[in-house]
């Protein structure tokens, strides 16, 4: 058996009858555990406390690679964020974190007046972000 050290998620279809008579379906997953010696993605059989096959269920529909998850927050003390003004000029605001994700990925975090969190790359007017060095020799 080989442990999941990249997460991985068995999907499975699941079919209802609607109150029209007719037949829909959604897809759940399950975390993918580990991995067989031949190959094989495992799942938590829950019924039966042990790891199972994924396709050893008949509605088995595949594997997919899955979301990664936050698995620790860093402070980002000392790091910026400069952003482009509307005049072309460049104005600089602090990064709070830095959120670590299962895929290994380090993501930066800024926080607005209302508290929601975001990644600062993604606001139009990123223009990067900044080191603390660069915030010591500002001053």
């Amino acid at each position: 058996m080989i442990p999941a050290t990249t997460p991985y998620v068995a999907r499975y279809r699941q079919t209802v009858d609607l109150s029209d008579g007719t037949q829909g379906s959604y897809t759940t997953d399950r975390p993918v555990l580990a991995w067989s010696d031949s190959g094989y993605a495992l799942v938590a059989a829950d019924e039966r406390g042990q790891l199972v096959h994924a396709n050893s269920y008949s509605n088995f529909t595949g594997v997919a690679p899955d979301e990664p998850h936050i698995v620790s927050a860093l402070p980002a003390t000392g790091w910026g964020v400069q952003y482009r003004d509307d005049d072309g000029t460049t104005f600089t605001l602090p990064l709070v974190a830095w959120l670590i994700e299962s895929s290994g990925e380090c993501r930066p975090v800024t926080v607005d007046t209302d508290g929601l969190t975001a990644d600062p790359r993604h606001d139009s007017n990123f223009v990067r972000l900044t080191e603390p060095s660069e915030q010591e020799a500002a001053a």
